[in-house]
């Protein structure tokens, strides 16, 4: 139970940047990221544990930024995601988890029936850190927060590593080329070779205005070349999903 407070704890600020963030102005160095499926049957009892969390630390005077979001499209909607973003290592010394912030709020027996209820709601979770690519990254200064967070996450095999960047490269080129908004990151505490890619919606229409980015690439470095890029850099992929998320600002801190 301890060990599933501190996780619960230690995730969540829209740093997207984070898929996630208030005004932005660059992405923060490290994304701790916890997602939770909650199950099923238990959806709204998942939440009312969140909003519990919530206004414990609000109590407590906690100032640790959580922002939550829920899968809309591409994965279980019974998905949610809680980021934090940080810059070093010493600031996760700082985070309270879950029990101690219960406990502080609310004291030993009360916060100990809180966590019962409120984790009986959970089917799963999973815990990653990822560390932004800033030379892969593009997020003008002040770009303000996203209401939709449309989130690539691809996982492939470490040794064509090099490859792979190569064609991040060329794909970033482009999206800048084109303005488009997008931050991408390397996890570095979770499974090796995973990488993702966020891209920012205030609204869905937005979605359709988006650039055709393989014609760019074309334009920009021609067919024989790109195609080739393509080759090398995709042998490598084992697995690529895409989801869209959406802020969750009640469950949000």
């Amino acid at each position: 139970m301890k060990c599933m407070g501190i996780v619960l704890a230690s995730v969540v600020s829209l740093s997207l940047v984070s898929p996630f963030a208030a005004a932005q102005t660059a992405p923060t160095e490290f994304l701790s990221v916890l997602t939770v499926t909650a199950k099923p049957s238990m959806i709204a009892e998942y939440e009312a544990f969140v909003r519990q969390i919530k206004e414990a630390a609000r109590q407590i005077g906690d100032a640790q930024s959580v922002q939550a979001y829920q899968v809309k499209f591409g994965g279980p909607i019974n998905q949610f995601q809680f980021v934090t973003g940080f810059n070093e290592w010493q600031q996760v010394d700082g985070w309270l988890s879950v029990p101690e912030i219960l406990i502080k709020a609310h004291g030993q027996e009360e916060a100990a029936s809180i966590l019962q209820s409120g984790t009986a709601s959970i089917e799963s979770f999973e815990s990653t850190v990822s560390r932004t690519q800033h030379d892969l990254t593009n997020i003008p200064s002040g770009t303000p927060s996203r209401r939709f967070a449309r989130v690539t996450r691809t996982e492939i095999d470490p040794s064509t590593a090099a490859d792979y960047q190569v064609l991040l490269s060329k794909r970033v080129a482009a999206q800048k080329h084109l303005g488009l908004r997008i931050v991408r990151r390397a996890v570095v505490d979770g499974a090796a070779g995973l990488y993702t890619a966020v891209e920012f919606y205030d609204t869905l229409a937005e979605r359709d205005q988006v650039p055709n980015l393989f014609e760019t690439l074309t334009e920009l470095f021609g067919e024989a070349e790109m195609a080739q890029i393509v080759r090398a850099g995709s042998r490598g992929i084992r697995h690529r999903q895409f989801s869209l998320i959406e802020h969750r600002p009640d469950l949000s801190r």
